[in-house]
C-alpha cells in the first residue's frame, strides 16, 4: 500500500478498532516520501493512542511535515458534522 499512498496528493484513513489502538497503516517513512501539498486526513486519531492511522499523526491537531505534507488529526470529525447534513446523505 505505501508506493500508493506515496503517489496520492491526497489520502483519508479510517480504520479505527473501537477501544483499541488505530492500526497503523501509514509509517512515518512513507510520509517523508510524499510529494509537497499532498493531505493525509486521518480519521482515526486517537488522543490516548497519540497517533491514528498515520504514525505521524498529532490528534487533536493539523499540521505541515518538513517535507510540505499537511496532516490533519482532527478529534471526532463525525460529531462535527450537522445531523441534517448526515441525514442528506443517508437519503441520497
Amino acid at each position: 500500500m505505501s508506493k500508493h499512498v506515496i503517489g496520492a496528493d491526497a489520502v483519508i484513513s479510517t480504520a479505527a478498532i473501537f477501544g483499541k489502538t488505530p492500526p497503523l497503516l501509514i509509517p512515518g517513512d512513507v510520509v517523508k516520501q510524499m510529494r509537497a501539498g499532498s493531505v493525509i486526513v486521518d480519521l482515526a486519531a486517537d488522543a490516548a493512542a497519540g497517533r491514528g492511522n498515520c504514525e505521524l499523526t498529532r490528534p487533536g491537531q493539523q499540521f505541515v511535515t518538513d517535507n510540505g505534507v499537511t496532516i490533519i488529526g482532527t478529534l471526532n470529525l463525525p460529531g462535527r458534522i450537522p445531523i441534517h447534513a448526515s441525514q442528506a446523505y443517508a437519503t441520497t
